[in-house]
């Protein structure tokens, strides 16, 4: 019987090895340590073991329960019978657990289809990105984060760049929104990165203009980096001049300081645009 019982053991981790991605790192070991421990357990009940007990087992053997075992057999008993006098209500907490375990390996699914997507996105894999986004629980799947980072999609493509991936992305619902765990937005990297196509892309599927990470705002970023057609795209799209960083200074006070005249000439712009369009105009133009 135990021997049997082990054999089930070793089929109850077989499904673990299927796993890819963050759960198959995480679970691998674990059922490889397993399954070595049983492999050796087996060897050893089938060579040593019996050998030992040959050598050093004398006399009359007599078989019987530890103290563990009668402990655990009062425990046991009363709650066997329980059950047999309540089938009905036993059957429906079996059932109810049953599905509980449905929707947890649901999950599970969910979170092997997030991490192959983002995987095929890092690897530019477009018929496995163009398989998942047919699942109809895309909506869900197209937004998951690496566990590490914090990242979507979305922040992997804009990093490298990618205008046509982030369009496709966002086409099938990709959040711009969401920040990975250093607190910046796709937005915010394509920004870093002066990549005024990203940026366009980004605003169009919804991003939010002055997303803050470290204190800052895309838009003073830009400034800091003299990248006039971000600055351009930004402002007018409605980015804020005068949202201020940690230290109290807005975009307008950076131009101001830098004396750039080509930051100075876009802000003036669209400070007149704002103007003649009837929107509200920040502070002195230059």
């Amino acid at each position: 019987m135990l021997r049997s019982c082990g054999w089930w053991i070793y089929v109850v981790y077989l499904p673990i090895f299927a796993l890819e991605g963050v759960e198959g790192k995480t679970f691998h070991p674990m059922a490889i340590t397993v399954v070595l421990a049983l492999t050796a357990a087996l060897l050893l009940s089938l060579t040593l073991v019996p050998a030992a007990v040959a050598l050093f087992v004398t006399g009359k053997v007599e078989e019987k329960e530890n103290w563990l075992m009668r402990g655990l057999g009062k425990g046991y008993r009363p709650m066997l019978d329980r059950v047999l006098n309540w089938p009905k209500a036993a059957l429906a907490g079996a059932l109810a657990l049953v599905a509980l375990s449905g929707v947890a390996v649901a999950q599970v699914g969910l979170q092997s289809d997030g991490y192959k997507l983002l995987k095929a996105v890092r690897d530019r894999d477009g018929a496995v990105v163009n398989e998942i986004v047919q699942k109809p629980n895309i909506g869900t799947l197209i937004n998951t984060r690496d566990l590490s980072s914090g990242e979507t999609v979305l922040h992997i493509v804009a990093a490298r760049r990618d205008t046509p991936w982030i369009r496709f992305l966002t086409a099938y619902g990709a959040d711009p929104n969401l920040a990975d765990k250093k607190g910046e937005t796709p937005l915010m990297i394509s920004t870093r990165l002066g990549h005024v196509e990203g940026v366009t892309e980004l605003l169009e599927a919804g991003a939010h203009v002055d997303p803050v990470s470290n204190g800052e705002t895309p838009l003073i970023v830009a400034v800091h980096g003299r990248d006039v057609p971000v600055v351009r795209v930004l402002l007018a799209n409605g980015a804020d001049p005068e949202r201020t960083d940690n230290s109290g200074r807005s975009a307008r006070d950076y131009v101001a300081q830098i004396g750039d005249r080509r930051l100075a000439e876009a802000f003036a712009n669209a400070d007149a645009e704002a103007k003649q369009a009837g929107k509200k105009q920040y502070g002195p133009s230059f």
